[in-house]
């Protein structure tokens, strides 16, 4: 029987190595709140439900779209009342996708930040925009005029395949105010 020499050993910790980091590559796991894609050589062939998997290593990969509730703020929005006076407003929408939707999500748009970018956005800084242009200043001070102005004009915005929740404002405040006489 040949003697264990250096060469041997360094050669099957290598091998022992290499198996260890393929199979490793070989299972992943998407968690309960999400739902998994596959792309194999980054083109889309499948999904993946919560739970554990396997893949073909080096080639397949999961990427993990989150079903739960998103947040986006916008700290110190600057608006104009009808008024022309800047409403300065912290607003955070609550908004989440839903599992039917991920495919076509991640088809448009990639993973939830560019859903975030591409929808969300634009979609609602131009419905602050408009919201707050048809209020007074003094209306536009008062939450629950805004907080209604705002939560209207995203109702009948569509923002598929995304689901608006809830619509928070913080604080509010005018930069200067002028009395029309």
């Amino acid at each position: 029987m040949p003697a264990l020499t250096m060469r041997n050993v360094s050669v099957v910790a290598v091998l022992v190595l290499a198996c260890g980091y393929v199979s490793s590559d070989m299972f992943y796991s998407v968690n309960a709140q999400e739902f998994g894609i596959i792309l194999r050589n980054g083109r889309l062939v499948g999904t993946a439900m919560p739970g554990p998997g396997w893949k073909l290593p080096f080639v397949d990969s999961v990427v993990s779209i989150s079903m739960q509730e998103n947040i986006t703020k916008w700290d110190s929005f600057q608006a104009r009342t009808k008024d022309l006076d800047v409403i300065n407003i912290d607003v955070s929408v609550s908004w989440q996708i839903k599992s039917v939707n991920a495919i076509d999500l991640y088809k448009k748009y990639g993973e939830l930040e560019g859903v975030d970018n591409a929808i969300l956005v634009p979609r609602i800084t131009e419905g602050l925009r408009v919201a707050i242009s048809h209020l007074s200043t003094m209306d536009a001070l008062n939450k629950r005029k805004l907080i209604s102005a705002i939560k209207s004009h995203i109702d009948r915005t569509s923002f598929s395949p995304v689901t608006i929740n809830r619509v928070f404002v913080g604080s509010t405040h005018a930069e200067s105010i002028h009395y029309s006489d």
